[in-house]
């Protein structure tokens, strides 16, 4: 499948490679409620690498394609959300995001 990654999935600071790594190599996945009848979003969580912390990245899937649109490092509400309370190692997840990327938004 082809990894298509939109700017706003860029916005919180994860790189094009941490996004396309977790994708291929997912410690979880859960199917998320799509706002659009159309969409097909699924959410991704893992680490690029062992002692790192979880990101949550979100994805529609079209034919042949994975749309990234979102990635930032897990929230509490991403896991509550998706139900992974007991699959999640707490310890190896920040409190603290990335610095936004890019301008001020308008």
């Amino acid at each position: 499948m082809r990894i298509t990654i939109r700017p706003s999935a860029l916005a919180h600071g994860i790189t094009e490679t941490e996004i396309r790594a977790i994708i291929e190599y997912p410690e979880h996945r859960a199917r998320v409620a799509a706002r659009r009848p159309d969409a097909n979003l699924t959410v991704t969580v893992g680490a690029y690498d062992i002692n790192e912390p979880y990101i949550e990245i979100i994805y529609d899937t079209q034919p042949g394609e994975y749309v990234v649109f979102h990635a930032m490092m897990l929230r509490s509400s991403t896991i509550a959300a998706t139900q992974l309370d007991g699959h999640i190692n707490p310890g190896r997840i920040t409190k603290r995001q990335r610095p936004q990327q890019g301008g001020p938004k308008k």
